[in-house]
């Protein structure tokens, strides 16, 4: 099973999507109001940052947004499998991730070439996706040796004798 405590999972996953929204609303306020064509910041109209969302792009980019924060929130679940199971749970987690981010990519960007979309996004992601899994790993393996070894177990032979 992929998530055990569904209702961990539910509020993880609601917590992220609402983060995710509010990312994407933070995001596009502050890029509005950047000085880009003025010399000046212009925060005068905070509402205005609500009138990219109004059309079906707009809403389908929330969704988005909402669902890569819910998707990063369930993310953080403690690895509490098998290997086999951790592994095939973080390989569909990876899978919806990056297709999340790939109908993003594809929302805004729709004019650029496909090749230059994958390494501009999907690259760097698969990477920074692949870091943070080999460093939760590490220390939940480093954790796991410390309790063995508290324990009397071996550390090499997985406390069987």
């Amino acid at each position: 099973m992929l998530i055990d405590d569904k209702k961990q999972a539910l509020i993880r996953g609601t917590m992220g999507a609402v983060i995710g929204v509010a990312l994407c609303l933070l995001g596009v306020w502050v890029l509005d109001a950047m000085p880009i064509l003025s010399n000046r910041w212009n925060f005068d109209n905070p509402l205005r940052v609500w009138r990219p969302f109004l059309s079906p792009w707009g809403m389908a980019d929330l969704l988005l947004w909402g669902a890569f924060g819910a998707e990063t929130a369930l993310s953080t679940l403690p690895f509490a499998e098998t290997g086999r199971a951790v592994v095939l749970r973080s390989a569909a987690h990876f899978i919806v991730m990056a297709l999340t981010l790939w109908g993003w990519v594809m929302l805004n960007f729709p004019y650029e070439p496909l090749p230059g979309l994958a390494l501009t996004f999907l690259v760097p992601f698969t990477l920074i996706y692949v870091l943070i899994w080999l460093i939760r790993w590490l220390r939940w393996y480093f954790e796991l040796r410390g309790i063995r070894e508290k324990l009397g177990l071996s550390p090499k032979k997985g406390g069987r004798p």
